[in-house]
């Protein structure tokens, strides 16, 4: 499937209205006239793959083609491809971001802008997820300007290429400005060399409280990964798909213990 002939599908987790989501809807109208926006009312960041189950999920028409809905980046996702698009038979690929923060190594498990174009995968479309790493001090405001030039010049050079039915390519764009990036690196998604932080609150009435907060850096424990590229100013792509499949141990396994 190719982004240049398919009907594209633009989400993200941080919700319909958060500014990431109109350079990425804005850029995709670049390129397709048949772009659909169905996305979270509100902020899901963190979702990953959650779905809402046994709630009514609200959908809010705010135009022809744009929707918000009361639920997670799946829950987009799902009733985008089974209720709010034409059921045409036209190939449909998502693009999902542009996420405010990077999604990098170990957060691509916990994104709700992976879990998204994940969940398109599922249903074999293909999608590509967008975020901008966070200035370092991170209260510092994103400066979308880099996403304004970088996103629309990476989807005209991807606009032609034939993704695979559930293959996933995850962006990553660096904090810098426009003018520093060196370029686009394919590469393996990484590993940091730390955890996520957990901020104690204190105590009351024999309760403990908690803030889950962000990992404590960014280094990656290896070269040639997202981590490493968009520390060294490159626009990190590192294809991913969504089957967990370990075949190299079910192998293994069916070898040592048949």
């Amino acid at each position: 499937m190719k982004i240049s002939t398919s009907r594209l599908l633009v989400t993200n987790d941080d919700g319909i209205d958060a500014p990431g989501i109109a350079v990425l809807a804005k850029a995709a109208r670049e390129i397709s006239d048949d772009v659909w926006v169905v996305a979270p009312a509100s902020n899901q960041s963190a979702k990953s793959r959650s779905m809402t189950l046994r709630q009514p999920i609200e959908v809010e028409k705010r135009d022809e083609r744009i929707f918000a809905v009361s639920g997670s980046p799946v829950d987009c996702a799902l009733l985008a491809f089974t209720k709010l698009l034409p059921q045409d038979g036209k190939t449909t690929l998502v693009l999902s971001g542009v996420n405010a923060g990077g999604n990098l190594a170990e957060d691509v498990g916990y994104s709700g802008t992976v879990g998204a174009a994940f969940e398109a995968a599922k249903i074999n479309a293909g999608a590509v997820a967008f975020s901008q790493v966070r200035p370092e001090d991170g209260e510092t405001d994103i400066d979308w300007s880099m996403a304004e030039i970088w996103v629309p010049s990476l989807l005209n050079d991807l606009k032609d290429y034939g993704m695979a039915p559930g293959q996933v390519f995850n962006v990553n764009l660096p904090d810098c400005p426009a003018s520093e990036v060196q370029g686009v690196e394919l590469c393996a998604q990484g590993k940091r060399a730390c955890q996520v932080e957990l901020h104690d609150l204190g105590h009351y009435k024999g309760r403990s409280w908690f803030i889950v907060s962000n990992f404590t850096d960014d280094h990656a424990t290896e070269d040639n990964t997202d981590l490493d590229a968009v520390a060294r100013k490159f626009v990190a792509v590192t294809p991913l798909r969504a089957d967990n499949n370990d075949f190299e141990t079910l192998k293994k396994l069916k070898q040592e213990l048949s």
